[in-house]
């Protein structure tokens, strides 16, 4: 998903002014770490960078945070370790579909 809508709890100050209790806010989180002033390669997909850091995930004491980033880093390892030259297919390059998915329909790999 790259759209979470959710709503204010409490006023808010932000950048562009403040935004009331209750006022809905589109959180746009496909551009999560990627800010180049403050990540190193903000446009490289990385699961182990280094320069990640845990507000990106949600809060900490979210079941599904958690089972969600442990299921991820669980299955990147273990897909890996089994094909540790997994590379996309000649001449495949993802490109992303839909407005809330904003992920490919395949991706076309091969084993190396």
């Amino acid at each position: 998903m790259q759209v979470v809508l959710r709503r204010t709890v409490a006023e808010v100050r932000v950048s562009g002014g403040t935004l009331p209790a209750g006022a809905p806010v589109a959180c746009l989180i496909g551009a999560a770490g990627r800010d180049p002033e403050r990540y190193a390669a903000p446009d490289l997909f990385d699961p182990f960078r280094t320069d990640q850091d845990r507000s990106t995930g949600g809060p900490e004491s979210c079941p599904a945070v958690l089972l969600g980033r442990l299921e991820a880093e669980l299955g990147v390892r273990a897909l890996l370790d089994a094909m540790p030259r997994l590379r996309w297919a000649d001449g495949f390059r993802p490109s992303s579909t839909g407005l809330l998915t904003r992920g490919p329909r395949t991706l076309l790999v091969r084993p190396g």
